[in-house]
């Protein structure tokens, strides 16, 4: 239940969906305090080997995927990714987040509806994470709290180590390396793309920037809105969005700014 702060300023129960990984988990908590300190209820859904991180934030803890990603299932996805390189370990990662994709589709939409879940923050680096609150017309912020993946092709995408050029030849090479990028995605994600498509979602599948843009037919709330958090880290949210919510809901959302 959403309750008044004033007239015009509203309670909302706000999840965040982090990765496991400190370098994502501690923008996210941070950004994830700043909106506690606002009047805003909070919660984390992650896996439950960060738990510990969670608590020491002294932030609420939702768990997911405990039987398919248990902590020692996690560690090894780690050990091994620190033993590749290249387009192995980039594949394996893509790889890992999809096989996430598919527990969060299944598991997900009860777990946020038994928590009362009002509005999500999703990371940019969860490739297709959009398509949860999407499915359940839902509010949600995409955050870019790592390197930002331009999918435009006018500087290289940030999983390769080539340098900017503002040069024709250039933007094209960039821009086969997205091609080549997102149909690794694709291809990493077919069964989780498969079922969105079948729930009625359609997406611009080779372009990921399309989910949190600000393009026509997107139904945009807020963009670029940057929050200082307490230990001085300044959080990008790429875009708010939201597909078929109501407008009252929508509202609510930009009052976090």
């Amino acid at each position: 239940m959403c309750l008044a702060r004033s007239p015009l300023k509203y309670f909302m129960k706000i999840g965040f969906i982090s990765f496991a990984i400190p370098g994502h988990f501690n923008p996210m908590s941070a950004l994830a305090r700043q909106l506690q300190s606002r009047n805003h209820d909070v919660v984390m859904f992650s896996l439950p080997v960060i738990e510990s991180l969670v608590r020491a934030a002294d932030l609420p803890f939702v768990p997911f995927a405990e039987k398919e990603f248990p902590a020692d299932k996690a560690g090894e996805i780690l050990g091994t990714l620190s033993r590749l390189k290249g387009e192995k370990g980039l594949q394996f990662t893509v790889n890992s987040i999809a096989a996430l994709n598919e527990v969060k589709w299944r598991t997900l939409p009860n777990l946020l509806s038994a928590t009362g879940i009002d509005a999500l923050v999703v990371d940019n680096y969860d490739f297709y994470g959009e398509i949860i609150p999407m499915r359940l017309g839902m509010p949600y912020a995409v955050v870019s709290n790592a390197l930002h993946f331009d999918y435009s092709g006018y500087t290289p995408l940030c999983v390769y180590d080539w340098a900017h050029e503002n040069k024709p030849e250039v933007i094209k090479r960039n821009r086969q390396g997205v091609s080549k990028f997102t149909q690794m995605l694709i291809g990493s994600n077919a069964e989780f793309i498969a079922q969105a498509e079948k729930s009625g979602i359609k997406a611009n599948w080779g372009d990921p920037s399309s989910l949190f843009s600000d393009r026509p037919g997107s139904h945009s709330v807020l963009g670029n809105l940057t929050l200082k958090a307490h230990i001085g880290l300044t959080i990008s949210i790429t875009q708010v969005r939201s597909m078929t919510v109501k407008a009252d809901w929508i509202s609510r959302f930009r009052g976090t700014n």
